[in-house]
């Protein structure tokens, strides 16, 4: 995938992530309408938060602190993404499932 590929599958994240955000989308949508990529860590981490977002909305209701830290960590991923960034590291740690992070020796 080269660089200009790579920035318009984050930008367009990007925008899926915030039309799930204003619940304009499902979780399931936004991920079926995910951009094709290949090899990015950032894009990866994302699209697995999306389960975790759709998993958590019991908590979120419950827990308004919980939601709104939930909701920061996609408004950051949403701001890297905008600019065809990648995620910073703290990012992708918190978003990598804890059995990958274990075979890579994080």
């Amino acid at each position: 995938m080269s660089e200009k590929d790579l920035i318009k599958a984050r930008q367009s994240a990007a925008e899926i992530i915030k039309k799930v955000l204003k619940n304009e989308i499902s979780p399931d949508e936004a991920r079926n309408r995910w951009p094709i990529h290949k090899d990015d860590p950032s894009l990866d981490v994302a699209f697995h938060l999306l389960y975790h977002f759709e998993d958590d909305e019991d908590i979120r209701k419950k827990d308004i602190k919980y939601a709104e830290w939930q909701i920061t960590q996609f408004q950051e991923i949403i701001k890297c993404f905008e600019h065809g960034d990648g995620l910073g590291e703290e990012l992708l740690k918190w978003g990598t499932p804890v059995e990958s992070r274990n075979k890579k020796g994080t």
